[in-house]
């Protein structure tokens, strides 16, 4: 519902205004904070800032650091590095693929040699990828048991969900030659003709309809 008096003042406007929209977080406020514990675990920052009166919740706070691109100190106030490339570096791409200049590659492998548990995640991931296409399942095991040793939180984390389906995570090695691409292939249009089809014809018509598919 607009106003009539403001239908009135356009009706007399040569051009509409410019809508000019401020936008503004409550977490800006707390941003060299955020900064100055970037190096710590996102709930730490949050119990702090929740400490320094910060009313919102723990996801706006992770939404925040992730659009922002907050950067990640390397225990030097006075150099950083991009998250983003730090998540390459988890997903098995080297410091030398990843397009950087001398100043950001050196501050990478600052990084490295001065946050120990940041090194050793990035090698176990390494080392998972491997037995992943290892067909030997036995090696998770091992990789399961020097992953423990490590005895990093998030870490300890994925062990235990792979522990917890431990016959179905080696048979996903053992087994890595079959996909079941195919059958979700096929489920997926099974699913989109039921929804063409909802409130439509009758049981017989879908019944021919998926007949056809197959």
């Amino acid at each position: 519902m607009i106003n009539w008096r403001t239908v009135k003042e356009y009706i007399h406007m040569e051009h509409l205004p410019i809508e000019k929209r401020i936008s503004s977080c409550t977490l800006d406020k707390y941003k060299n904070v955020i900064i100055d514990n970037i190096d710590k675990k996102m709930i730490d920052i949050f119990n702090i800032l929740v400490k320094k009166g910060y009313h919102g919740n723990y996801r706006n706070l992770k939404y925040y650091v992730k659009t922002r691109n907050l950067k990640i100190s390397t225990l030097d106030k006075n150099i950083f590095v991009n998250r983003s490339n730090i998540i390459e570096l988890l997903n098995h791409t080297g410091i030398s693929d990843l397009r950087l200049n001398k100043v950001e590659e050196e501050n990478i492998k600052l990084l490295l040699k001065k946050d120990k548990n940041l090194a050793k995640i990035i090698g176990i991931s390494d080392e998972f990828s491997i037995v992943l296409f290892s067909r030997n399942p036995n090696q998770l095991d091992q990789w399961i048991k020097k992953a423990k040793s490590l005895n990093i939180l998030e870490l300890n984390t994925f062990v235990s969900s792979l522990e917890s389906d431990i016959v179905a995570s080696k048979n996903s090695i053992l087994y890595g030659n079959i996909s079941n691409g195919l059958i979700e292939g096929k489920n997926c249009k099974m699913k989109m003709l039921k929804r063409m089809m909802f409130g439509r014809c009758s049981i017989t018509l879908l019944r021919a309809k998926l007949l056809q598919l197959g």
